[in-house]
């Protein structure tokens, strides 16, 4: 069981699948699953013919694991975010209508290219924006670790005000697990 997505059997039978399990099952939208059954030449005709899949298993536990992972699929992935550095704003070079360069010292962790950034303003987070570019000693740069000063072209403009602190952060897709009962 699953607050966000549980599964429904619309028909079940003993019997090998028929034309009309196949009718029934893409009617509806379902999947049709048989365990220990055959498939009739006549089912299989029609599901050729619509481009509709039968799967038959005869491992229960191959059927099971099927059934999860087709509900797995329906839920929203979770989106964990993981603070690789911070950085104190010590400078503003340039603000035009898509970009603001900015220059800072990181504090702690590493700030990468490419990354999204938080902009917190009195430990608050007040906007976001992505490094479309580093650089460290008038360097393009993939990484500035903790205690280097270095400068950034940000996507966004106005975002960003001397003394306040990026957080830089990267964004990992963990796709959900469903725990099935023994």
């Amino acid at each position: 069981k699953h607050p966000e997505v549980s599964a429904v059997i619309i028909h079940k039978g003993l019997g090998n699948i028929t034309e009309a399990d196949v009718l029934r099952a893409q009617t509806s939208g379902a999947l049709l699953l048989g365990f220990h059954v055959v498939v009739t030449p006549s089912a299989d005709s029609v599901a050729r013919g619509q481009e509709f899949t039968i799967e038959t298993y005869k491992v229960i536990y191959d059927l099971i694991e099927r059934v999860r992972v087709a509900l797995e699929s329906k839920l929203k992935p979770e989106i964990v975010e993981e603070s690789l550095g911070k950085l104190n704003v010590l400078a503003l070079f340039k603000n035009d209508a898509a970009s603001q360069v900015v220059g800072g010292k990181v504090t702690e962790g590493k700030f990468v290219n490419q990354k999204k950034i938080h902009v917190l303003r009195g430990g608050k987070a007040i906007a976001e924006a992505s490094i479309g570019q580093l650089q460290k000693d008038k360097q393009n740069a993939t990484e500035v670790t903790s205690g280097n000063e270095c400068g950034m072209k940000l996507q966004g403009t106005n975002l960003v005000q001397v003394g306040d602190t990026l957080e830089c952060y990267d964004q990992k897709v963990i796709a959900p697990k469903l725990e099935l009962p023994r």
